[in-house]
């Protein structure tokens, strides 16, 4: 099960969500070329709890055949505050030891038992003969059985699991070549739970989740409406939500709150960052 390696696949589904909300998209990928077939944000039924692998996946099923959603191979995300993530220095290593090497160091980081564990690593250089740094994760095994019965019940072949802050990673170098270089702070907003990422050079630098819950008005579907997709999630203007409303200001301040600790959470390891540039996203379903 790869949590931080890519794989490609002609269709592939992708699929986050949460409490309050499940975020879909469906791609296909064709000689190296992604396109986006088709997304939605479809809000949870309030009397489905997430918790239940059993009830949850049977109403993703239906949600996603009514979005008009369809695959098997998927990949689904995971937040940061469900996965333990260091980065790990290691001398030269050959790459057929570095599994065994990570199991060791890391079972002085876990905060669960060693065998409840499935880890998975990223390799940020090449060269086995000069130290080597690791981007290492991972989550409890009975975290990988709940998204394994999920995707069962949803009639899902789960392909693998990905990181939300390593999917923000590749999300704003791949297109942008200048993000490759300096620092770039990333926030992306979701329902009840914003990722709060730092860049450095093309690599995950500091990864941090923060629990703010933005008013329900802002993700619940216009009257009518089942889902917010498509071209409403690609293009509705910033501007339909006046910042002057009290809600939302309140919500804007708690996010200003936690930006401003990640941010001084992450210089107190590198004294003297400075933040060359600023990527808001979101997944609100606004």
């Amino acid at each position: 099960m790869g949590l931080l390696t890519a794989r490609t696949s002609t269709k592939q589904l992708a699929l986050d969500w949460d409490a309050r909300t499940i975020r879909a998209v469906m791609v296909r990928v064709r000689g190296g070329r992604l396109d986006v077939l088709k997304a939605a944000s479809i809000p949870v039924d309030p009397d489905v709890s997430v918790q239940d692998a059993t009830a949850f996946g049977r109403f993703l099923r239906d949600a996603l055949d009514q979005a008009g959603i369809s695959g098997r191979a998927t990949v689904i995300g995971i937040s940061r505050d469900r996965v333990v993530l260091n980065t790990l220095p290691a001398p030269p290593t050959p790459d057929p030891e570095l599994a065994a090497l990570v199991r060791f160091q890391m079972e002085r980081e876990l905060p669960f038992a060693a065998g409840e564990a499935v880890l998975d690593f990223a390799v940020r250089n090449a060269d086995a003969g000069k130290p080597r740094e690791l981007l290492v994760a991972a989550i409890r095994r009975d975290m990988l059985d709940y998204y394994r019965a999920v995707a069962t019940e949803a009639g899902l072949k789960l392909a693998r699991l990905g990181l939300r802050p390593h999917a923000n990673l590749e999300a704003v170098t791949a297109k942008a070549p200048e993000m490759s270089s300096g620092l770039t702070l990333v926030v992306d907003i979701g329902p009840e739970l914003t990722e709060i990422d730092i860049v450095l050079d093309g690599h995950l630098a500091f990864s941090r989740a923060a629990s703010v819950r933005l008013p329900r008005e802002l993700i619940e579907p216009e009257a009518g409406g089942a889902r917010i997709d498509d071209s409403r999630i690609f293009s509705r203007p910033v501007t339909d939500s006046p910042m002057s409303e009290p809600p939302i200001r309140v919500a804007v301040d708690e996010l200003l709150i936690e930006v401003t600790r990640s941010v001084e959470a992450y210089r107190a390891i590198a004294a003297g960052a400075r933040i060359d540039r600023i990527v808001v996203a979101g997944a609100t379903g606004a």
